[in-house]
């Protein structure tokens, strides 16, 4: 359970409002008020909104392999909410890093700090799921959660802030009118850097398409990729 000195910041809307983005605020694990490891979900998620920091939906997280003591991880929900084109709803959730001050001790604590608000370009709808490569490339999937935006991968720098699009639904398949338009609903999710058995700039992931299959034992449609980035500073068109 991660505490925050200041006791009356306990939910993911206090902490963007008292701290913004940017600023990194010390944090301990609240050992004096643990939640009980054995005692039922709805118990611990009842103690951790009452005793610790509470997020908005956070969905995935990964440590730096370059700094072991950080850790990255996103929000889907609680972001900027301004649309960004015509039809499009979206929740830009955050993203966040822990900046343990030894992770082999986590009882020393360390520091939280709001990275991206939701409010930047190339404006994130959802952030679900992340992985990091040994360059600090830090790549997030979207699940736009079934509406006119075309989920993205989006890449980030955490060396700089710097932000790209490094991937996308293809728009004839996936927006409302296009000749070929599958759904409305589609996000990528799981992806991992798979550069240990590829070779460098390499991931996996997958595409989940929800409509359902012809083929009753698949479900959904969908398919699993592989995608390599030759050069990430292709990529970075935006400023961190």
């Amino acid at each position: 359970m991660l505490d925050l000195k200041d006791e009356a910041v306990s939910t993911d809307t206090q902490f963007r409002a008292t701290y913004g983005k940017g600023k990194a605020v010390q944090f301990t694990l609240g050992s004096d008020e643990a939640v009980d490891w054995d005692s039922s979900g709805a118990r611990q998620n009842a103690d951790g909104v009452a005793k610790g920091l509470s997020l908005n939906r956070v969905e995935d997280g990964v440590f730096d392999p370059k700094h072991p003591n950080d850790y990255y991880f996103v929000t889907t929900e609680g972001g900027g909410t301004v649309p960004v084109a015509p039809g499009v709803t979206r929740d830009g959730g955050g993203l966040w890093r822990l900046r343990f001050k030894d992770v082999d001790h986590p009882e020393k604590g360390g520091t939280i700090q709001l990275l991206l608000d939701g409010s930047e370009a190339p404006y994130l709808s959802k952030p679900d799921n992340v992985t990091i490569d040994d360059k600090g490339n830090l790549l997030i999937q979207e699940d736009p959660g079934g509406n006119a935006h075309v989920a993205l991968i989006v890449a980030y720098d955490v060396d700089t802030g710097d932000r790209g699009v490094v991937a996308e639904f293809n728009r004839n398949l996936f927006r409302s009118g296009a000749p070929g338009f599958i759904t409305e609903d589609e996000e990528s999710s799981g992806i991992i850097d798979a550069g240990k058995a590829l070779g460098q700039g390499w991931f996996l992931f997958d595409a989940q398409v929800h409509k359902a299959s012809p083929d009753p034992a698949k479900v959904e449609l969908g398919q699993l990729l592989a995608m390599q980035v030759r050069k990430f500073k292709d990529v970075y068109t935006i400023d961190g």
